[in-house]
C-alpha cells in the first residue's frame, strides 16, 4: 500500500485463492486411460437427496452415461469460488444443450456441507445462478457416506468441526461406469474445455457399444463352418476313390445306375479340382487351429491327406485311402468342435 501511495508504479497482485491453486507450471487437468480408472464400487450405494427431495443412489445417478460433477456449498463467502462454480455449471449446461447433448451427458453439483444445505436451500441457490434442474441435471446432498465420497474423489476440503474452512475448486468428469475419467482443479476452469473432454468420454461409450453390437468373426453361423468341413471331407473321399481310367469310371457310375449317371463322361480334370478342394480344407483347418490355439485337427487332417496321396501314388498301398479318409474326418470334426468351444461368450456388464 505504501509503494502504491508513493506512486512508484509497482502494483502487487494478490491471488484471490492462493491456498487452493496448484503451483504454477503443473498441469491442472488430469486424465486417466479407460483401463486404469478407479472403480466406483465403494460409493455406489451412497444415498443422495436432490433439490426436490428425491432420494437416489450414486449408482442410479452416475451409471449408464458420462457426467460432469462439481462441488460447492451455499455458505461459501468467496464469490470467485462456489458461486462462480455453479454459475459456470449453468454455462456448461447451455453448451451441452446447444450441441444436443443435454440428455446424453448429465451434470451434478454436490455440496460439501450436506447437514446445512437442505433441498430447498440448494434449489434456491442453483435457481439464482441459472442452473437447469431436472432428471438429467441435479444439485445434490449426500444423506450419508460423505466421508467415503470425499475419499473416492480425493476432495481437497478441510473442516473446523462441521464448518468448511478451506476447499479447492474441483470439477470431475465421470465415464458411463461412474469412474473418474478426468478432473479439473483450478479457479478459472474453461467450460468449453470441460464439455470437449466429456464429449470424448461419451465417444468412448459409443465406440464400446458399437463393438459390443458388431458380430464377432467367431460368432458367424456354425452352419457355414460345418458345411465347409463336410465339403472338404467329401473332397478327400473323392480323391481317395477317384478312378484311374475311363473303364473304372464307367464301372463306378454303373454302381449308381440312377438318372443315367453311367452316361457321365470320364473327366480327369475333376481329380485336380478335388485335390484343390482338399488342400483348401487343409488350409481352413490350419487357420482355425491357429485362431483357437488347438492344432490337433490340423495334424489329423494333414496325416489323412498324406495317406490319401500315398495311396494314389504307390501301387499296393490302396488300403491307405481308407485310413486317410478316417483321419481327415476325425481332424475336420475335431477342428469344428475346438472352434465352437473357444467361441467367446457374451457378458452382461449392465450390473457390474
Amino acid at each position: 500500500a505504501l509503494k502504491a501511495m508513493r506512486g512508484d508504479g509497482q502494483v502487487v497482485e494478490l491471488d484471490a485463492d492462493a491456498c487452493c491453486q496448484l503451483p504454477r507450471g503443473l498441469s491442472n487437468m488430469f486424465s486417466w486411460a479407460h483401463g486404469s480408472r478407479r472403480g466406483s464400487g465403494s460409493v455406489e450405494q451412497i444415498v443422495f437427496e436432490d433439490q426436490d427431495g428425491a432420494s437416489l443412489t450414486f449408482k442410479e445417478l452416475f451409471r449408464g452415461h458420462p457426467s460432469i460433477v462439481v462441488f460447492f456449498y451455499t455458505r461459501c463467502d468467496n464469490p470467485l469460488k462456489c458461486s462462480l462454480t455453479i454459475t459456470k455449471l449453468a454455462r456448461v449446461q447451455k453448451l451441452l444443450e446447444a450441441r444436443g447433448l443435454g440428455e446424453q451427458i448429465h451434470t451434478a453439483a454436490i455440496t460439501y456441507d450436506p447437514a446445512f444445505d437442505l433441498p430447498e436451500r440448494i434449489r434456491v441457490y442453483g435457481r439464482n445462478r441459472g442452473v437447469c434442474m431436472d432428471a438429467c441435471h441435479r444439485l445434490l446432498r449426500a444423506v450419508d457416506g460423505i466421508d467415503a465420497l470425499r475419499r473416492h474423489f480425493k476432495l481437497g476440503v478441510n473442516f473446523i468441526e462441521s464448518l468448511v474452512n478451506r476447499h479447492r475448486l474441483e470439477v470431475y468428469i465421470l465415464d458411463a461406469d461412474g469412474r473418474v475419467a478426468a478432473s479439473f482443479e483450478r479457479i478459472h476452469w474453461d467450460e468449453r474445455e470441460v464439455v470437449e473432454r466429456t464429449f470424448e468420454v461419451l465417444q468412448e461409450k459409443r465406440e464400446a457399444e458399437a463393438r459390443a453390437a458388431a458380430p464377432k468373426p467367431s460368432e458367424r453361423p456354425a452352419r457355414r463352418k460345418t458345411a465347409s468341413t463336410v465339403f472338404g471331407a467329401l473332397a478327400s473321399l473323392g480323391v481317395a476313390f477317384f478312378p484311374k481310367c475311363p473303364i473304372c469310371w464307367a464301372g463306378y457310375m454303373s454302381l449308381f445306375g440312377i438318372a443315367g449317371l453311367q452316361q457321365i463322361p470320364y473327366s480327369p480334370w475333376l481329380q485336380t479340382v478335388l485335390v484343390a478342394v482338399m488342400l483348401v480344407n487343409l488350409a481352413s483347418v490350419w487357420w482355425r487351429g491357429r485362431a483357437t490355439g488347438r492344432m490337433n485337427g490340423f495334424y489329423l487332417v494333414s496325416a489323412g491327406a498324406l495317406a490319401i496321396i500315398v495311396s494314389k501314388m504307390t501301387p499296393g498301398w490302396e488300403n491307405f485311402a481308407v485310413l486317410g479318409i478316417a483321419l481327415t474326418l476325425a481332424g475336420s470334426l475335431s477342428s469344428a468342435l475346438s472352434n465352437r468351444s473357444m467361441r467367446p461368450q457374451r457378458q452382461d456388464y449392465s450390473s457390474s
